[in-house]
């Protein structure tokens, strides 16, 4: 597979080893979610408007809706703190399918203090930001505060609202508008004349107000309290077109065009599919990076990896401590006593001044659509597996899977350090990758149960067959019992610092796991699979 672009792309050049040597906290952090069980230390939080958590923890990932309407299901880490002034990068394997489309799944960021967080609301909010309604007995049913200490929500929003603003009955949300006729503005569309009431799209929202919203007078706004604003939209992205949009940072602190996605081809936030292996139709891996600002906040990145290729669609989104927004979800006074149709025309600027904690938690929450007289509400499965937290610049292993092979083969050959990256030097923006920087005598095959095996070039599956690693030649060999056939996998990880031990060859510098495998087959056709490789490089050839 091809891998074009990545995230980094900025001359500017900021080194920050001295922060980067300096911190552990919890990294690196790797669950698969592939053991039918509820790993230690995950918190599956329940919805503050009644709503049921539909999480399920099976062997195909940790399932956070099945394909029904009218579902949510969220869950973080609760026992695991990331310090943030080092930054995060954050890959995991995601599968949506099985419906038709709705709605989503968010990955959140909140203050590693906060002890109870709860969970944003369901539906559009996926999780992250809140949902007013008018405060009356049809209605109220329907109001949820958004996360507590959020500072981040990032959507993976296959039908599309978590960006827009609402103002209905049962939703009053601030955001990106697209029922123009009530905000008096005319609607923005692409070159093409595409509009921006479109779905697959990768949206970043921003922390919540940690006060109340007060009319010009200095008094509350009915049903506005704290995590009832904030949360603004800061960018959203498109992946089946390039139509983008960002907040302004002068003027009327509205939104302006940022066609930023970096694809040779348009793809779909979801799959379609679940999968096991990268060659598989309607794989998604998604990838984060937060890395830290001179001046405060991040520089925040995702991309996504299909079957085909792997997409930068949002680059280095620059993620301030202080910005204005527009609250435009706004009645007057009666705030959400009101029961009025229409918002008010010139929506409230608002500031946020905000402090990035010194330790971050992370979760993610998907929701399914629901029957409404607006829309008929779409479905679908939302899986996660496979999810690594690690710092930016960490070494970098990728999965390795050989052709199929027929029952009773004796050996199966790998080189699995032949894909994995290291780097060297100074910490920054801009930096080569270094192949050469792995340290071959740091790898460790991780047996089936998560732990490191006692010898870490040697591992032995019951009724499968026996792994084991060569750290002088770089070559991992499997032997299958002759009975064996299906698939053989082991997952293993790795550090570099062998060029450049100051930071790199710390243990928060392992990399996350990556997968060696191969299907034993008891039949004479074979599937061919190439052996996957997964550098992260930009355009020029530097991450």
């Amino acid at each position: 597979m091809k891998k074009n672009v990545i995230f980094i792309g900025l001359t500017f050049l900021f080194s920050i080893t001295n922060i980067f040597s300096q911190v552990i906290g919890d990294f690196p952090y790797f669950e698969s979610f592939l053991n039918s069980e509820k790993p230690q230390g995950i918190e599956t939080p329940t919805p503050t408007n009644g709503k049921e958590n539909s999480i399920q923890f099976l062997d195909s990932g940790v399932q956070l809706t099945p394909n029904a309407k009218d579902k949510f299901g969220a869950f973080y880490l609760n026992n695991h703190e990331f310090p943030s002034s080092a930054g995060i990068f954050i890959s995991f394997e995601y599968m949506i399918y099985d419906g038709d489309g709705g709605d989503g799944f968010s990955v959140f960021f909140f203050d590693a203090n906060e002890q109870n967080p709860g969970i944003g609301a369901p539906g559009a909010g996926i999780g992250y930001a809140y949902n007013r309604s008018v405060n009356n007995a049809t209605h109220s049913r329907y109001r949820s505060q958004g996360l507590k200490s959020a500072f981040l929500g990032i959507a993976f929003d296959s039908y599309g609202n978590f960006k827009k603003m609402r103002y209905q009955g049962e939703s009053r949300v601030n955001g990106i508008p697209f029922n123009f006729a009530t905000t008096g503005s005319s609607e923005t569309l692409d070159e093409r004349g595409v509009s921006l009431d479109g779905n697959n799209e990768v949206t970043l929202r921003g922390p919540m107000n940690p006060s109340p919203i007060l009319d010009r007078n200095s008094n509350p706004i009915p049903g506005l309290g704290i995590g009832y604003g904030g949360y603004p939209v800061l960018v959203t992205q498109r992946t089946t077109a390039n139509v983008g949009f960002r907040l302004k940072t002068v003027s009327n602190y509205a939104w302006e065009k940022h066609n930023q996605l970096k694809a040779k081809n348009f793809f779909t936030i979801r799959g379609g599919k679940s999968f096991e292996r990268p060659s598989d139709e309607g794989y998604r891996k998604a990838f984060i990076e937060m890395f830290p600002r001179q001046e405060g906040g991040f520089y925040v990145s995702v991309m996504i990896e299909n079957e085909l290729s792997r997409d930068t669609v949002i680059y280095d989104y620059e993620f301030r401590t202080n910005f204005n927004y527009l609250e435009n979800a706004l009645t007057n006074s009666q705030g959400d006593n009101y029961t009025g149709d229409d918002p008010i025309l010139n929506s409230t600027v608002r500031n946020i001044t905000m402090t990035v904690p010194f330790a971050m938690k992370i979760g993610f929450a998907a929701a399914t659509g629901v029957d409404t007289q607006y829309a008929t509400g779409k479905t679908d499965k939302h899986v996660i597996k496979n999810l690594s937290v690690k710092l930016p610049r960490s070494a970098e292993a990728y999965d390795d899977y050989a052709e199929d092979k027929y029952q009773g083969v004796d050996t199966v050959l790998f080189l699995p350090l032949a894909n994995d990256i290291g780097y060297k030097g100074s910490i920054a923006r801009v930096q080569d990758p270094c192949p050469e920087c792995i340290d071959s005598s740091t790898f460790r095959f991780i047996q089936p149960d998560g732990t490191v095996s006692p010898n870490p070039f040697e591992c032995i599956i019951p009724k499968e067959g026996k792994w084991t690693f060569d750290s002088d030649k770089g070559i991992a060999k499997f032997e299958p019992l002759p009975s064996f056939h299906g698939n053989a996998r082991i997952n293993y990880d790795v550090k570099g610092g062998k060029i450049d031990p100051d930071p790199y060859a710390q243990e928060a510098y392992r990399s996350g796991q990556a997968t060696i495998g191969v299907n034993i087959v008891p039949v004479k056709s074979i599937i061919s699979n190439k052996m996957i490789t997964g550098k992260i490089y930009n355009e020029d050839n530097k991450q």
